[in-house]
């Protein structure tokens, strides 16, 4: 595993396969690791994992990995155009949509009113820019319509965002 770093700003991590070293003493590879699953295992096993992509740079998973900021005074929806998937081996039950070679950020394009859930989607569904979801802070009968952008970059691989488990009330649980 070797650390980078963008400006001191972005750490990332690249993953290579263990490779024996000449005399056989120690490991080390420039072999880069493409295996989706082990980036479902690493991102299922940590609860405050909530998205996952490919490494941009060399077109192998895992890639980057983060967590969402929670705000509780707002709720983000979104379609259900996306596929779901499976979580790893060990996670079945963890599930994913798969936002393909997007952003793994959906962007807020149009700030919007509306009292209710019904209002936010029908604007989202009536919008002919691309919504793909919008966020609704339903004290203030206000919220944001947004999409996620398509990567333009080569090598991307497809965004994977953790799906919040439910528990038995039908209440989100993060």
């Amino acid at each position: 595993m070797n650390e980078h770093s963008d400006d001191h700003i972005r750490p990332w991590t690249y993953y290579h396969e263990p490779t024996e070293l000449e005399g056989g003493v120690g490991c080390d590879s420039q072999h880069h690791i493409n295996d989706l699953d082990l980036a479902k295992h690493i991102c299922d096993r940590y609860d405050e994992c909530h998205w996952f992509d490919g490494d941009e740079d060399f077109g192998t998973y895992p890639g980057a990995m983060g967590r969402y900021h929670i705000d509780e005074s707002v709720d983000t929806y979104i379609k259900k155009k996306w596929k779901v998937v499976e979580g790893s081996l060990y996670f079945p039950d963890t599930r994913y949509l798969n936002i393909g070679e997007r952003d793994i950020w959906c962007n807020r394009y149009k700030e919007v009113t509306g009292q209710s859930i019904t209002d936010m989607k029908k604007q989202c569904d009536d919008d002919r820019s691309g919504c793909d979801g919008f966020t609704l802070d339903e004290k203030a009968g206000s919220g944001f319509l947004c999409k996620w952008v398509v990567e333009e970059r080569e090598g991307s691989l497809d965004g994977h965002v953790k799906i919040p488990a439910f528990n038995f009330d039908g209440e989100r649980e993060l």
